[in-house]
């Protein structure tokens, strides 16, 4: 089981994680469940819990997207609701092309997985 705790803290977020990774029924191993990446508009932090290589896929498309979307808008300011807006769309998108492609099979056969996503923009988070 991962816990992973996000909180508002002064003028950022503070997020936590166990490291423990369920690798078979009789195995475990080490592994980081929170990814950073840095962009102008801010810090983007992500904790993830459930299927390990579809976090870090979720992971590496939203670093992606992010940089996509900061190279639109070079000089443009960004607003909180262009943010949530654009983690909106990528939720959308991701989870149609991912877990999508498995409308109609048993839920025992389909990865899942969830993510807490915390992004600090200009001290507010």
């Amino acid at each position: 089981m991962t816990a992973i705790l996000g909180m508002n803290y002064l003028d950022g977020v503070l997020m936590l994680a166990d490291t423990e990774e369920t690798t078979s029924s009789a195995t475990k191993s080490e592994c980081d469940k929170l990814y950073r990446f840095t962009f102008p508009i801010g810090t983007v932090i992500t904790g993830g819990a459930g299927d390990a290589s579809l976090i870090e896929y979720a992971n590496q498309e939203m670093h992606q997207c992010f940089a996509k979307s900061e190279g639109q808008r070079p000089n443009s300011k960004w607003q909180p609701e262009d943010i949530l807006a654009a983690l909106k769309t990528f939720g959308r998108r991701f989870f149609r092309e991912t877990i999508g492609e498995y409308k109609g099979f048993e839920a025992s056969l389909v990865p899942s997985f969830a993510m807490l996503v915390a992004v600090n923009y200009e001290k507010r988070s």
